[in-house]
């Protein structure tokens, strides 16, 4: 069985015709608040890992503005995403 990251998976599925909700794969807070000012609404934040339960370990959080993204969420998912 293949390992893929969500993100990857939502490329396959889309290629084959499945309608994917929309969504941006960044590394850094600036391009996570560019990414959530391009979306223009609430968005979802993710970390891209080989595991179940990333919201167990606060590898998921929700974001109302894109301020919210890089002020409150970036930092704490950056720093579980060091440390796994």
């Amino acid at each position: 069985m293949a390992r893929l990251h969500e993100y990857q998976g939502k490329s396959i599925l889309a290629v084959n015709g499945f309608k994917i909700p929309r969504g941006r794969v960044v590394f850094t807070a600036d391009e996570a608040f560019a990414a959530a000012k391009q979306l223009a609404g609430e968005v979802v934040v993710k970390i891209q890992a080989w595991t179940t339960g990333r919201s167990g370990f606060s590898g998921v959080a929700f974001a109302k503005k894109p301020g919210e993204v890089r002020a409150q969420y970036w930092p704490k998912l950056k720093r579980e995403w060091t440390q796994l």
